[in-house]
């Protein structure tokens, strides 16, 4: 019941947050290392506008060939923001405006990514929906504690007979 009870509050959590506007990404390169692992769960702040970032900030933004990025502001310009992975060299050479970004990364819980990608592909979705359906199933048998449980039929043995 515990572990039932501990499952409905993780997901109860992700819903919050999810409709409090946070979203979740998973950190697939080593470009932000070693502030944020490769495999890391990194939760990002979608309400944040590029108005309140500043140079330190990390950001979460989509490039023009479609690839989600999270990285460090290294300027703030005119144009927009200048970022850069902690591990590169260089900076990105792509321009963050209003159009390309997400939000700010706000939180990351080191190595989840990897449940959260498996959680999503196809073997972990019914991985997922077996540990419920046997979780439901344990809650639900009647607990055996060497009585005699209510919900199990009993049977009646006849008085015996004073003859």
């Amino acid at each position: 019941m515990i572990l039932v009870t501990a499952v409905l509050a993780a997901a109860a959590s992700v819903m919050f947050l999810y409709l409090a506007g946070y979203r979740f990404y998973v950190v697939r390169s080593g470009s932000m290392e070693p502030f944020i692992h490769t495999g890391s769960l990194e939760i990002v702040d979608c309400r944040s506008g590029l108005s309140g970032i500043e140079t330190g900030d990390v950001v979460c933004f989509d490039t023009p060939g479609g690839m989600t990025v999270i990285h460090r502001v290294v300027s703030v310009t005119e144009k927009g923001l200048e970022t850069q992975g902690d591990a590169n060299d260089v900076s990105d050479g792509i321009t963050v405006v209003p159009e390309n970004y997400i939000g700010e990364a706000v939180f990351h819980i080191p190595y989840a990514g990897y449940a959260a990608a498996f959680a999503a592909s196809k073997k972990g979705r019914i991985a997922i929906i077996t540990v419920i359906a046997v979780l439901l199933i344990i809650t639900l048998l009647p607990v055996r504690d060497g009585k005699k449980d209510s919900a199990v039929c009993r049977v009646v043995s006849p008085e015996p007979d004073d003859t």
